[in-house]
């Protein structure tokens, strides 16, 4: 007897027997093709996450550096600091 074994998630593996319907493939097809794009739309939907994440990281560092550029160049500017004047 055959039989059709056929992943359709990564939690469901479907069996069955090689006398399977067209009808019940179809069913089986259009399962794996609903979890498929729910898998692609949750992985856009982190990858946003993601690099809005990055985004907001590179900004709190770009704001950081700043800072400490300036407090340097005031470091610089006062007496016994390391200006163009000494």
């Amino acid at each position: 007897m055959d039989v059709f074994v056929i992943l359709v998630g990564p939690e469901f593996i479907a069996v069955l027997p090689g006398e399977a319907s067209d009808g019940e493939l179809a069913d089986l097809r259009t399962k794996a093709r609903t979890d498929r794009d729910q898998v692609r739309a949750d992985h856009a939907a982190q990858l946003a996450e993601v690099r809005q994440s990055a985004a907001d990281r590179v900004d709190a560092l770009t704001t950081a550096l700043r800072a400490a550029e300036q407090t340097i160049e005031e470091l610089r500017r006062q007496p016994g600091g390391r200006g163009a004047g000494t």
